[in-house]
């Protein structure tokens, strides 16, 4: 299939059907981005079903269900990923984030502190959890985190918050 395509490109025919079917997270990323979350649920299922392992379609499976509101299918994605994968820090702020949606505020930090812990640099995990800590009313450790944040890359949710 993959020469097709390369004999097919040379010529300059069009091979976006064709490179569509060699990779169906691809065409996922693409059915979401055209406003089709259930075909890019379902493609996602296929690619899972193939290759249970597959890091990125698990990630995105997980970001998807959470942006529906499915908070019990991302953390379950979550938690998969993080087994195959426990240097994620992505996997652990999408968890964290989850968390906070399931009123499981200890947890949710703990997931944002462990991505800290494996990459500080990353402003929006310190904005995050500046602001579970805000909801919390504990003001000295948000400002604290939001000011981290701050340090990382200048952006209107910390100066907000820290105001």
């Amino acid at each position: 299939m993959r020469h097709l395509c390369v004999c097919l490109f040379l010529l300059g025919l069009p091979t976006a059907p064709l490179l569509a079917q060699l990779d169906p997270y691809q065409e996922a990323t693409r059915a979401f981005n055209d406003g089709q979350p259930e075909r890019g649920l379902q493609l996602l299922d296929q690619v899972l079903a193939q290759q249970p392992t597959h890091t990125d379609a698990r990630y995105a499976r997980a970001y998807y269900y959470y942006e529906a509101g499915d908070y019990e299918a991302s953390l379950r994605d979550c938690d998969r990923l993080l087994r195959q994968q426990p240097r994620d820090t992505a996997a652990y702020l999408l968890r964290g984030q989850t968390l906070v949606a399931l009123d499981e505020l200890d947890a949710a930090e703990d997931d944002f502190r462990a991505a800290l812990a494996l990459d500080s640099t990353d402003f929006n995990t310190h904005n995050q959890l500046g602001h579970l800590l805000f909801e919390r009313d504990d003001l000295p450790g948000a400002t604290a985190e939001f000011a981290a944040s701050i340090r990382r890359q200048d952006n209107a949710f910390a100066r907000e918050y820290r105001a």
